[in-house]
């Protein structure tokens, strides 16, 4: 959503130089700074490198610092990948991402349910919310404030007749799974590994030896290829994804209404 958001800004010229700021799950290096779509993923963990391969990335364990060091060197936008309930910057808009899918859960916060915080709380605060999928749980008659919906679309091609092994460290393995089936791709076998895995060389060498073994070609997702050495990247094949919003112009009004009003 983050990515797509950026692209929006950019292709209707509301904003130059939009910077992207995220806290790093997962990084050694916490220090606050601009990162490169080349620096190491352990320094700088996985979701923020995919982030700096589309815009300016600030990595700051303190949104307040990051916000400043972006504003420092030239940022007219920050979009703040996962910042909702951090209180320490104010926010001109803020967009809540509902898996269509999953919902609310139970709508118990957390340790009994999915959430955060309460679902009427969360809406006093966001301007929007954009449903990915089809919306199987109700969230559009449960929620008062506008709703866009979207979907994941599948961007990259695969060989229909070649045998695959999935494989990811994801949150939710399962959505990368049903991805490869809905693309009609013939799995053998299915890996999952925890939420920001960090793979070493002996991960990687056991994967492609089962797939030796099955006569089968690995595949694994965006997030997961940037954490492998570029040694291994043209074993591995990539199901490459991007968010398509039904009705885009109709987030571009409300960013122009709440935002760039002035433009």
């Amino acid at each position: 959503t983050a990515i797509t958001l950026v692209e929006l800004l950019r292709k209707n010229r509301l904003a130059q130089n939009p910077f992207f700021l995220t806290r790093g799950y997962g990084a050694k290096n916490t220090d606050t700074r601009c990162i490169s779509c080349h620096d190491p993923v352990r320094e700088t963990g996985d979701e923020p490198l995919l982030l700096a391969n589309h815009s300016k990335t600030i990595l700051s364990q303190n949104r307040y610092e990051g916000a400043l060091l972006a504003q420092q060197i030239g940022s007219d936008c920050i979009i703040m990948d996962d910042g909702f309930q951090n209180p320490t910057l104010y926010k001109d808009f803020s967009i809540l991402v509902i898996d269509g899918n999953s919902g609310f859960g139970n709508e118990k916060i957390i340790p009994a349910g999915p959430l955060r915080e309460q679902v009427s709380d969360a809406c006093k605060r966001a301007d929007v919310v954009i449903i990915i999928g089809e919306d199987l749980y109700g969230v559009k008659e449960k929620i008062s404030i506008p709703t866009l919906y979207a979907k994941l679309k599948i961007t990259s091609k695969h060989d229909a007749t070649q045998k695959y092994i999935g494989f990811c460290g994801l949150g939710r393995p399962d959505k990368f799974q049903k991805s490869l089936k809905d693309q009609s791709l013939e799995t053998v076998d299915f890996i999952s590994f925890p939420d920001h895995y960090m793979y070493n060389n002996g991960d990687i060498e056991g994967l492609l030896n089962m797939a030796n073994n099955k006569g089968a070609r690995l595949i694994t997702t965006q997030k997961d290829i940037i954490k492998l050495p570029s040694e291994y990247h043209s074993k591995i094949d990539v199901l490459t994804i991007s968010l398509e919003l039904e009705e885009p112009n109709k987030l571009l009004q409300l960013l122009k209404d709440h935002v760039f009003s002035d433009m």
